[in-house]
């Protein structure tokens, strides 16, 4: 589930538009060798994470956003796994007006995610 913010103006003010959308990604582990992982096993797998939304982002004026070329809003990130269930990120979305065909209008958004995490070990953390 990933938090976003997207400023719309309505009559000259600015206004929050704060929501929750759903996607699914992949996160790839860093290696985690430091002092601060093997002490507090609470944070144990930094990892870069990206992934698609499940819907586009709307915001108040009721315009959609995603991604072009993919039609739903993508996303990036880094995060760490939290009691080896939750994987909180803090990363970007890559938006474009509905309808827009190429890159030049483009924004990026700050998100942030919870997921719950399905370890599918591939020999990656090896």
């Amino acid at each position: 589930m990933y938090a976003w913010d997207k400023t719309v103006s309505i009559n000259n003010t600015s206004v929050h538009n704060i929501n929750f959308t759903p996607g699914v990604g992949l996160t790839i582990p860093f290696n985690n060798k430091s002092r601060l992982t093997s002490r507090a096993r609470i944070f144990d797998s930094f990892g870069f994470s990206t992934g698609v939304l499940l819907k586009p982002v709307v915001d108040d004026n009721g315009i959609e956003y995603m991604t072009p070329g993919v039609n739903l809003p993508i996303y990036t990130g880094l995060g760490f796994r939290v009691f080896n269930l939750v994987r909180f990120n803090a990363g970007v979305l890559v938006l474009g007006e509905k309808g827009s065909q190429g890159f030049d209008n483009l924004s990026v958004l700050p998100t942030a995610g919870l997921a719950l995490e399905l370890d599918l070990w591939m020999g990656i953390k090896k």
